[in-house]
């Protein structure tokens, strides 16, 4: 079951959500009404509202109904980690990864958060904010702790001042990397096929935070990885 059919199958609060996922990544928050959503969902406005009180509530939910608890789950399991390279080098690895298009049962439901995410950003912000802090902030401490372990063992070019910097640098490439791919018709032809453009997107920003080239020849092993994140990741149930 593809993570939409999971959200469709929900309590009537999911379904909801699931039914307001893609006018909103179609239309944005703003032209979006709550009578839309309702029929979409196959509800009443008022058996709508009493699962949500505004418009608002449902947009906050969906940021968090798409994170899921398996980003949670992995950004802990990340957590116990020893710090050091291999563990820098695999952070960026799932980062990275679980936000550049693939060819998965996932990707029509990251294609609409994407939208939802541009969208957002013409607009006030809000959706994007929150689901960067559902999605994305857990890993941070994590991760500048990685880094600090990293280049206190001579991996790094130089000492990253501002290594949060560095890291959301990371996850805004592999974002402008994912919303290239939005349109059925691709604005632009890499060359290449997609498995080599991530391959490629996550050397270049191995690179641009700052390790040095036999660090990354030492400890990149993406086969190795999605193995271990497969472990990482709670069990999805269809």
């Amino acid at each position: 079951m593809s993570p939409i059919e999971r959200l469709k199958a929900g309590d009537r609060k999911t379904q909801i959500v699931a039914a307001a996922l893609p006018l909103f990544s179609r239309k944005g928050f703003k032209a979006t009404t709550t009578r839309e959503i309702a029929e979409a969902a196959g509800v009443s406005e008022a058996l709508l509202y009493k699962h949500f009180p505004s418009k608002d509530s449902i947009y906050r939910e969906m940021s968090y109904a798409l994170c899921g608890e398996s980003v949670h789950e992995v950004a802990q399991r990340l957590a116990q980690l020893e710090a050091g390279t291999r563990s820098l080098v695999l952070a960026i690895y799932f980062l990275m990864i679980a936000i550049l298009p693939e060819a998965s049962p996932d990707e029509e439901i990251k294609i609409q958060t994407r939208r939802v995410m541009a969208q957002s950003l013409l607009e006030d912000g809000e959706f994007a904010r929150q689901f960067q802090d559902a999605r994305v902030i857990p890993f941070i401490p994590d991760l500048e702790r990685f880094v600090a372990a990293s280049a206190a063992a001579g991996d790094f070019v130089d000492t990253p001042a501002f290594p949060r910097v560095r890291v959301l640098l990371c996850q805004h490439l592999a974002c402008g990397t994912a919303f290239m791919s939005m349109p059925e018709t691709k604005p632009l032809d890499y060359g290449a096929t997609r498995a080599q453009v991530n391959r490629e997107a996550v050397l270049f920003v191995l690179r641009g935070l700052g390790l040095k080239d036999e660090a990354i020849r030492k400890h990149f092993e993406p086969a190795e990885f999605d193995r271990l994140i497969q472990q990482l990741q709670p069990e999805v149930k269809s």
